[in-house]
This record gives structure tokens, C-alpha cells and sequence, in this order.
């Protein structure tokens, strides 16, 4: 079976098991060879439209915009982060006000306490402001590249630039 034929069911959820299976696996990789070929594209595109909004006969208006997409610098960066963001925590928390002296047995707890946390709280998807705040440049950890990107709309999405 194809991607045409699959398209041509009514009901792709009636059948035995193995169609079903292999109806999933026709669509998953469909959706990856799409993926991609959605990526190239807007890649080609991007590199040939000389303006921001370009209008198409037949298509629309193209619009060509950037953003930021960021990736774990190395390996371990996220550990890092991690380590680096629960010293800053721990070392503001442990301190003595008065005498500048850090209390060990507070620190060893803000420790325990901040790694329990990072088990059930994992996502950094919020952890850049306050990684901020503690004087962390999420820069060190993450690499940030700007990546084309080209939408299609019925009309111009106001005046162009």
C-alpha cells in the first residue's frame, strides 16, 4: 500500500493488525520524508526570494522571516547548567548575611533539596530568566543559530518593508 491508497480509506482504523501496523508505518514515514522535504524548501526558497514578501501567481505571498533555534552546545551542557544554576542558588541561600560565611549543613540541604526538584521538575523549557537572575548566561550551555523560515498567506500581511 501507498500514501495515495492510504488516503483513499474511509476508515484507516478498520482492519486486522497487521494493516493497521502498516498503515502507521506508511504514514510515519510519509510525515519524515514530508518533514524534510518541508525543510529543503523552505531552505531553497529562502535563498532565492530577494524581498521579505514576494507575491506568487497562483500561490500567494510568500513571507521570509528568521528564527532562533538553540541546541545543548556539548554533551553534558545541560548537567552543567544544572550544576552551575544549583551552586548560584545554593551559594546565595547558604551565606551568612552578617559574617559572609557559607553554612555547610544549609548548603548540603539547598543541595538535596535542588536535586529532588530537578527530578520532578525537569524541563529547562523556563529556566532561561531565571538562570539570568542568578548571573548565568544560558549562552555558555546553549548554540543558538538563526534558521530561515517561509510562510504562505492569501494577501499581504501588511506593507512590506
Amino acid at each position: 500500500m501507498d500514501v495515495n491508497a492510504l488516503l483513499g480509506i474511509e476508515d484507516v482504523t478498520e482492519g486486522e493488525m497487521a494493516e493497521l501496523a502498516d498503515r502507521l508505518w506508511i504514514v510515519e514515514a510519509a510525515m519524515k520524508r514530508l518533514y524534510d522535504a518541508k525543510i529543503a524548501l523552505v531552505m531553497e526558497l529562502a535563498a532565492r526570494m530577494p524581498e521579505k514578501i514576494m507575491a506568487v501567481d497562483g500561490i500567494g505571498v510568500l513571507v521570509k522571516g528568521y528564527r532562533e533555534q538553540s541546541r545543548w552546545k556539548y554533551k553534558d551542557s545541560s548537567m552543567d547548567l544544572r550544576h552551575d544554576i544549583r551552586e548560584a542558588v545554593v551559594d546565595r541561600y547558604a551565606k551568612n548575611a552578617r559574617t559572609g560565611e557559607i553554612d555547610t549543613g544549609t548548603r548540603n540541604l539547598l543541595r538535596e533539596v535542588i536535586q529532588d526538584l530537578w527530578d520532578v521538575i525537569p524541563s529547562f523549557s523556563t529556566v532561561k530568566a531565571p538562570a539570568k537572575r542568578f548571573g548565568i548566561d544560558i549562552r555558555e550551555y546553549r548554540e543558538v543559530t538563526e534558521v530561515p523560515t517561509v510562510s504562505i498567506h492569501d494577501e499581504y500581511p501588511g506593507e512590506p518593508e
